[in-house]
C-alpha cells in the first residue's frame, strides 16, 4: 500500500482479528490493532504509528518504533544515516 498526496502513516489503521507479526527487517507505517498478540521480529520497525493488542501481548525484539511522522526518513539508531523503506514484508495474519 502506498499513501498518495502527502498521506501520513499514523492515519492508517490495520485491524487484525487474530494475531499479527512483522517479520525480520520489516519497515512498517501505520497502527496495528490486533485482537490477540503482536510480534515484531528482530529489526522490524514501525516508522510512523504503533502496535496495540486488545487481549494479548506485544512482543518486541530489538525494534524501532516511532510516532514521529513528520519526515520520510527514519535514522537507523547508531548509524547516523537515513533509511528509506523498500516495502512491507509481512503485515500479519487475518485469523478468525
Amino acid at each position: 500500500m502506498v499513501l498518495l498526496n502527502s498521506g501520513r502513516g499514523d492515519a492508517v489503521y490495520w485491524q487484525v482479528r487474530g494475531s499479527a507479526k512483522l517479520g525480520r527487517g520489516t519497515s512498517f507505517e501505520g497502527n496495528i490493532l490486533a485482537h490477540k498478540n503482536i510480534a515484531l521480529d528482530a529489526g522490524a520497525m514501525v516508522r510512523c504509528g504503533g502496535a496495540f493488542a486488545l487481549t494479548g501481548a506485544v512482543a518486541l525484539d530489538r525494534n524501532y518504533i516511532s510516532i514521529a511522522c513528520d519526515g520520510l526518513e527514519t535514522p537507523i539508531p547508531g548509524s547516523g544515516a537515513g533509511f528509506i523503506p523498500t516495502g512491507l514484508n509481512q503485515a500479519g495474519s487475518n485469523q478468525g
